[in-house]
């Protein structure tokens, strides 16, 4: 199976070089004033990568986005890393048909410098979809907005423009609304009520859980009938378990878990404290983002998260797939000397599969290359104890990659 990586388009790269006033072409990046520039924006990168580790709280609330030289090293870095976490996400809604239609209306909640958005009009240019987009950012620091706004300049008439296959049409709004007032809710948001699709990214995290319901009777109130909304949370475990946990609070009242699971009742990942579900996507770094990673360390092989899509229609990834006895893979695949592992999770819960590789056969030889978050059919494993063993007959195949349908 080949597995394309991710990649960020030359619009964005060329929109973000504008926006900050500094050519981020490979050959710019070497020379001596490339070299100065990326030292300068790495030392800043760490300094915010401490600030959300080792001191979060004190680091959030100090709204440390106003601070011009910060917050243009969290566009270069952060925002470049971000963006492309909703691709799979978006690629699985894909799977029921959810972007066959002529427009599209939008609510980015917490939009921050506007990452998800960028990531979803970079999605509709690479399928190619002829969409009028209806999109309003929201978020409670005018610096943001007025960030986001301001990016928006650069990026969207470049990658509207698809020659004779298509166009994107995207409409940009911008709300101030602060999530921490659900009851406040901004009439303009109301007014624009209901979108087909919601859209939080790392936002989840910064609010209050007490008011995990209210905040999910507020969401679906916005929603369309068949509506989606995708939130998407950092693959820490602190912050992964926030999101399963209002998972959890959705599916009990009623919303459908569409994606990542297979399963409606309560997440497995909960039941023991040092477990948690999150992705991993392969991209292809850019060269500021490599030459970024080479000082600080970061190496950001890899785009992490964790996300669920909510629906309030009860349509499920099963239903898109028109399968049954469907598991996600939620760890990575141990390939070791006499035996292959991984854990998945579906509707008999999260457990350990083993396939002894002497047991190998043309039924089960999926399993050899299954990698994280695909998602898989399983039939005939052996129920053991403390894991399942899959069989020479054992029937098994990816009937999803982790990357979505392209």
């Amino acid at each position: 199976m080949k597995r394309i990586p991710l990649q960020i388009s030359d619009e964005y790269i060329a929109a973000l070089s504008q926006r900050l006033g500094f050519d981020l072409s490979p050959q710019n990046l070497v020379t001596r004033n490339g070299n100065a520039y990326i030292a300068e924006k790495a030392a800043l990168v760490s300094q915010i990568s401490e600030g959300l580790t080792k001191s979060r709280n004190s680091f959030l609330a100090s709204e440390y986005l106003k601070d011009k030289k910060i917050r243009e090293a969290y566009l270069l870095y952060y925002m470049t890393t971000n963006m492309l976490k909703v691709i799979q996400p978006l690629r699985e809604l894909a799977l029921f048909d959810f972007f066959e239609r002529e427009s599209l209306k939008v609510l980015d909640l917490g939009t921050g410098t506007g990452a998800a958005v960028w990531g979803l009009l970079s999605y509709l240019r690479e399928v190619r979809k002829s969409t009028l987009l209806d999109i309003t950012l929201s978020d409670s620091l005018d610096k943001n907005l007025g960030e986001a706004q301001n990016f928006s300049k650069f990026l969207i008439s470049p990658i509207s423009h698809l020659g004779h296959i298509g166009l994107i049409r995207p409409i940009l709004s911008f709300q101030k609304f602060d999530l921490q007032k659900l009851n406040e809710i901004s009439s303009k948001i109301k007014k624009g009520a209901p979108y087909q699709l919601i859209t939080m990214m790392n936002v989840l995290n910064e609010l209050d859980e007490g008011n995990d319901r209210a905040l999910l009777e507020m969401l679906t109130s916005l929603l369309d009938e068949h509506g989606a909304i995708i939130m998407i949370e950092p693959a820490t475990r602190l912050e992964s378990r926030r999101l399963l946990r209002f998972r959890d609070i959705a599916t009990a009242n009623g919303t459908t878990v569409f994606s990542p699971c297979t399963r409606q009742v309560g997440c497995p990942a909960l039941t023991q404290e040092d477990n948690w579900c999150h992705n991993e996507l392969d991209w292809e770094r850019p060269a500021f983002i490599k030459a970024i990673d080479d000082i600080t360390g970061n190496l950001r092989l890899s785009l992490k998260s964790t996300f669920i899509i909510l629906r309030k229609d009860g349509v499920t990834l099963s239903d898109s797939l028109k399968e049954k006895n469907l598991y996600r893979v939620v760890s990575k695949r141990f390939d070791e000397k006499g035996r292959i592992r991984a854990f998945l999770c579906g509707e008999n819960g999260r457990r350990e599969y083993v396939l002894n590789k002497r047991d190998l056969t043309y039924s089960n030889k999926d399993f050899k290359d299954v990698e994280r978050y695909d998602v898989v059919k399983v039939a005939g494993e052996e129920i053991r104890e403390h894991d399942n063993r899959i069989t020479e007959l054992s029937p098994i195949s990816i009937v999803l990659p982790n990357l979505g349908a392209r």
